[in-house]
């Protein structure tokens, strides 16, 4: 471009480079963050043999294991 028409474009759009910086860095750092967690993701799934949330008749919803409790009232147990 000649400097004429350098001169004029440069005031066309006003940038702020700090305002810039710092939404490519965030930009940047939920790509990575996104990215991060899809791959954590998949291998727990690799490792569990089942997708997140997957219920069968085999994979229930049993956090830490279950066992069957004992209800008690105040003086015996029911």
């Amino acid at each position: 471009m000649s400097d004429d028409t350098s001169k004029h474009l440069n005031n066309v759009v006003p940038i702020d480079e700090q305002e810039l910086q710092g939404h490519l860095n965030k930009v940047v750092l939920k790509t990575v963050e996104d990215t991060r967690n899809q791959i954590l993701d998949a291998e727990a799934d690799a490792l569990v043999g089942a997708d997140r949330y997957a219920r069968t008749e085999t994979r229930k919803d049993d956090r830490s294991g279950s066992y069957t409790r004992k209800r008690h009232t105040k003086g015996r147990r029911a």
